[in-house]
């Protein structure tokens, strides 16, 4: 076991009616390097929390004609970020499972046994440490996952980096390839970053989800009463980021008639809104992305050739997952921190087999199914480590192995289904046309399951 020294020291509070008891426990916790604090009632206690902060508190159940478990919410409320360790003198298994539904982190009886009493302060003490390290982050980064996506030790990703960060520092026109999940978005978030448009909005576009005449609408803006339900006017995004950057991911699904205007744009800054005949100006940096073959799309008059050469001045592609195999484990290692908290659990890694998992298995929805996946594992795991059958097959998003006849729920065949066709199609268009639905419902779709 891990020596306590090597933790963060924590503020603790002890509310019990036995003062010889709360004493000898508080020259116990304290030898261990924390700072505790007695109070001998529930109302005294109370009061206490009001007044500080502490990262546990223990609390007896029994507390004279009071109930400790009956506070256990109310505490809850008044200091959520506590830790509450229940404790008695007579234990019972129902007991203790009801102290753990109301919310209490964990449960003790008397005597203490100080082996159990230290693992529990180590778990709350690396989960402190974990709170603390993903703090740190939310103020260095405005987007979480942006360093751990794109940071790399594959050569061929850091080559990809590099041309980037050139580009970033000039106005030319950036379309970002790749498959689904690389991490396009955040890449142009990057390039916004590093590029002289910081300061300004940066905005996305996904050119799929919505029918054609929203999708101007939310590009060029409107004016009040243009179509049905137009109550007001919309200034539309191509204004709100005027000095910034417009990232418009799936380019290759825009329609054909607003491709027209968004080539006008390019070329000339200008555009209207809809229902409206005012010529606009916006100085606006537009940054694509798409993982369809636009050569294809232009060959059968899909994707307008003009418009294809505007955009693809300067093409990156991003590097799949199964081709940096070697960012894999601190990826992973960076989004359990992240959504161990997320999910208020205290999960130290992943056991030796889950690592052989995640570094066999291919990964074809890439960073966004690792990410799926390991939440899921998280919300599963019971225990300190990952296991590899949290991480199985069944649970990523791209393997349910369910099949016609199988002992499941036609809506768990259903999710199986779509979730294949998205995984397979090049855009959420062609997922569309496959599975005969308009494109809004598999936004909504996407948007439920964590798939966007």
């Amino acid at each position: 076991m891990k020596q306590l020294k090597a933790f963060l020291p924590l503020s603790i509070l002890i509310i019990d009616d036995e003062p010889n008891i709360a004493k000898t426990f508080r020259i116990f916790l304290t030898s261990l390097g924390n700072e505790v604090d007695i109070e001998l009632g529930i109302r005294p206690g109370l009061a206490k929390l009001e007044e500080e902060v502490y990262d546990i508190l223990f609390l007896d159940i029994r507390l004279g004609t009071e109930n400790g478990m009956s506070w256990i919410q109310k505490i809850q409320s008044l200091a959520p970020k506590t830790k509450i360790i229940m404790i008695t003198a007579f234990p019972g298994t129902e007991e203790a499972v009801e102290c753990m539904k109301l919310g209490a982190f964990d449960f003790i009886s008397k005597p203490f046994n100080p082996e159990l009493v230290k693992k529990i302060l180590e778990r709350i003490s690396e989960f402190k440490k974990l709170e603390n390290e993903i703090k740190n982050l939310k103020s260095s980064e405005g987007k979480l996952y942006d360093l751990i996506e794109i940071e790399s030790q594959n050569p061929k990703m850091n080559r990809m980096l590099l041309l980037a960060k050139q580009v970033a520092k000039s106005e030319t026109s950036v379309i970002l390839l790749g498959q689904s999940g690389t991490g396009k978005t955040t890449l142009a978030r990057s390039i916004h970053e590093w590029s002289e448009r910081k300061e300004f909005p940066f905005a996305v576009v996904s050119c799929p989800t919505l029918n054609p005449d929203l999708l101007e609408s939310e590009l060029f803006g409107h004016a009040k009463g243009a179509f049905t339900g137009a109550i007001k006017d919309n200034s539309g995004r191509v204004a709100n980021c005027d000095k910034g950057t417009l990232f418009l991911d799936e380019i290759g699904d825009l329609p054909l008639n607003i491709q027209s205007k968004l080539l006008r744009f390019l070329q000339e800054k200008q555009y209207e809104r809809l229902g409206e005949s005012k010529t606009r100006i916006a100085d606006v940096r537009i940054i694509t992305a798409t993982n369809r073959n636009l050569d294809q799309l232009v060959k059968e008059g899909k994707f307008r050739e003009d418009l294809y050469y505007r955009i693809n001045v300067f093409p990156i592609e991003l590097v799949s997952l199964k081709e940096r195999k070697e960012d894999i484990l601190s990826i992973s290692s960076f989004l359990l921190k992240l959504l161990s908290i997320q999910n208020k659990k205290v999960i130290l890694g992943f056991s030796d087999e889950a690592k052989n998992f995640l570094l066999t298995y291919e990964w074809p929805g890439n960073i966004r199914e690792l990410r799926n996946s390991i939440e899921r594992a998280v919300i599963l795991c019971n225990q300190s480590f990952i296991a590899k059958e949290d991480l199985s097959e069944k649970n990523s998003v791209a393997s349910t192995k369910s099949k016609i006849g199988d002992p499941v729920s036609l809506e768990e065949i259903k999710d199986a289904h779509i979730k294949a066709v998205l995984l397979n199609s090049n855009s959420v268009q062609e997922a569309a046309r496959t599975l005969e639905v308009d494109q809004a419902t598999l936004w909504r779709f996407r948007q439920k399951h964590g798939l966007l």
